[in-house]
């Protein structure tokens, strides 16, 4: 455990070094965060899909939950070990006293953590600019919060396994993070859509756990309510099978990259 917190900190430095040498990208990235956003309020809000006095917490807790998802399943797993073997340093990963799997866990939780702190940046930004925020009562919310971000990180070592396989998925990442703009709610409630995209997104965590955190935040339910009404164990159901799905994907992807004796090649 010590270990662990250890690499947790080295990760948390190395963020923070790389976001010092590309402070310009960064910056860029949150004040185009910030323009997406602007724009889907300003275009929503003269669609009568929602109340108007929810169309802000609506759009804020699905927006934030998808870039949230961007850094845990695309940044902080898939694409990191698409990095490392252009940069040809999987192998060091690999020889090192770690697991592959704890260096993983440790790099999506510093770039949550770092992450966490540039989404209450532009959330102010937000807050400031619509006059709309969010009010978070319940510290329960937590709960569902840690559930999504666990079947998110399955759903990462997945990709991540893909990655070692085939090398090149980062145009199939792009295409997946794009999609679950749309199939898991982020925007436009999924009742809009037809049955199939409904089926499907009622599959994934992010729409399981974005559903839940909109009724604890936006109607005041609590975390009973949510568990009475079957969403809370939809959740825990659909993130641990996702969780466990990612790590035994992962596990045969390594297994077949380690026998072709490809980890270290691009």
């Amino acid at each position: 455990m010590i270990d662990l917190f250890f690499l947790l900190k080295e990760e948390i430095k190395r963020n923070i070094i790389m976001r010092k040498r590309y402070a310009i990208e960064y910056i860029a990235g949150l004040i185009l965060m910030y323009g997406v956003f602007i724009g889907m309020f300003a275009g929503l809000s003269h669609i009568k899909m929602l109340s108007d006095e929810k169309i802000g917490p609506y759009l804020m807790i699905g927006y934030l939950m998808w870039q949230i998802f961007g850094w845990v399943t695309i940044e902080g797993i898939a694409d990191e070990l698409g990095d490392e073997s252009i940069l040809g340093t999987i192998q060091q990963i690999y020889i090192s006293s770690f697991k592959i799997m704890d260096v993983l866990l440790c790099r999506t939780l510093a770039k949550f953590i770092l992450g966490s702190g540039e989404l209450m940046i532009m959330l102010l930004a937000i807050f400031l600019t619509t006059g709309e925020f969010l009010y978070i009562t319940r510290i329960s919310v937590i709960i569902p919060f840690v559930l999504t971000l666990m079947g998110l990180y399955g759903f990462g070592l997945s990709l991540a396994g893909l990655n070692l396989v085939f090398k090149r998925v980062r145009n199939i990442t792009e295409i997946i993070t794009w999609a679950l703009f749309f199939l898991a709610g982020v925007m436009i409630p999924l009742e809009f859509f037809p049955p199939i995209i409904q089926f499907i997104g009622k599959t994934l965590p992010l729409t399981q756990g974005i559903e839940v955190l909109r009724t604890m935040i936006i109607e005041q339910k609590s975390l009973i309510f949510t568990l009475h009404q079957g969403d809370l164990f939809l959740l825990m159901i659909n993130s641990g099978v996702y969780l466990l799905l990612g790590i035994y994907i992962f596990k045969i992807a390594e297994k077949i990259a380690l026998r072709r004796g490809i980890i270290g090649y691009f």
